[in-house]
């Protein structure tokens, strides 16, 4: 287990706000993913914000979001996971600063819509979501 605890925490610190962002972050939902400091128009978002690891499953081109299990309470399992599972109902684009810190190809990342049930082993609430790569957009000058 304390390599599985180890291999966890090589991810990034972020701040997951859970909640749909159509839905004032409501409900199911990544409403937004930080890392460093920024600050939360609390009136404007309704979100549960969470710490946790986040880091690439290469093999799977997978996301794993390692929530700190001891931060999860019934109340946020009640709000935002229907039946244990996360519920994605569109595609959430992740910021192009968490993009660059989990990979370095260049590419945007966006996290696809889809049910990610949340494993808990104790010490972490765990979702592997997939992702889909896209290419970021280059602006090209018009020449006159």
């Amino acid at each position: 287990m304390s390599n599985y605890i180890r291999e966890c925490q090589t991810g990034i610190l972020a701040d997951v706000v859970l909640g749909n962002p159509k839905a004032e972050c409501c409900g199911s939902g990544i409403c937004h993913i930080h890392i460093g400091p920024h600050t939360l128009d609390s009136s404007a978002c309704k979100g549960v914000s969470l710490l946790a690891f986040i880091r690439m499953d290469e093999i799977h081109s997978r996301l794993l979001i390692h929530f700190l299990a001891e931060r999860i309470d019934e109340q946020c399992i009640k709000q935002h996971f229907i039946d244990n599972s996360l519920v994605l109902v569109e595609d959430f684009d992740l910021p192009e600063l968490v993009t660059n810190r989990l990979n370095s190809t260049g590419q945007l990342l966006t996290i696809k819509q889809g049910v990610y049930p949340l494993l808990d082993d104790g010490v972490f609430c765990t979702i592997s979501v997939r992702l889909d790569f896209r290419q970021q957009q280059t602006e090209v000058g018009l020449v006159a």
